[in-house]
């Protein structure tokens, strides 16, 4: 379990019953809790990119963005792969619709995103991501065995199952 980042100590100063003086024994009980911090603030990374000029090419010429294995950006996306794999979840996993992902985005974690630009940057994703799906789909049709997961759900009075 990960060390917490403060701790809080609670004495009575009475009795909440009598108010008689209390004995202290050294007996304590924990509870722990987590929570999102209050000053959730998102972290923006700006990337000054130098365009020099090139007499020999005669060529404007710049570096390309900083490779950190994986990219913590996909190339033309404004969100961190984090937080783009977050927005995925949200809609696809999760089935909220695009409009309450950006009103999640927009309030919540104060991350101005639209509709469009994460519609963009999903698709951007699904052509990564497309070659495993794929190749996941390959050994699955070529396994000799398949399991079913049927999960029940109740809708109304009905029980359903979930594929």
């Amino acid at each position: 379990m990960p060390e917490p980042d403060r701790v809080r100590e609670h004495h009575l100063p009475r009795c909440p019953d009598c108010q008689g003086k209390l004995k202290r024994t050294g007996a304590t009980r924990r509870r722990r809790s987590e929570d999102i911090p209050e000053d959730l603030k998102p972290v923006i990374t700006e990337d000054v990119l130098h365009r020099d000029y090139c007499p020999q090419c005669r060529q404007r010429v710049e570096p390309k963005p900083p490779d950190v294995l994986p990219p913590d950006v996909l190339p033309h996306c404004t969100l961190g792969n984090r937080t783009l794999v977050l927005s995925a979840l949200l809609h696809f996993l999760q089935g909220l619709t695009t409009s309450q992902v950006v009103d999640t985005f927009n309030f919540h974690l104060r991350m101005k995103v639209t509709p469009g630009g994460l519609v963009q940057m999903w698709h951007r994703l699904a052509d990564l991501l497309v070659a495993w799906y794929e190749q996941i789909q390959r050994e699955s049709l070529q396994s000799a065995t398949l399991h079913a997961d049927e999960t029940g759900c109740r809708v109304g009075r009905t029980t359903h199952c979930l594929w």
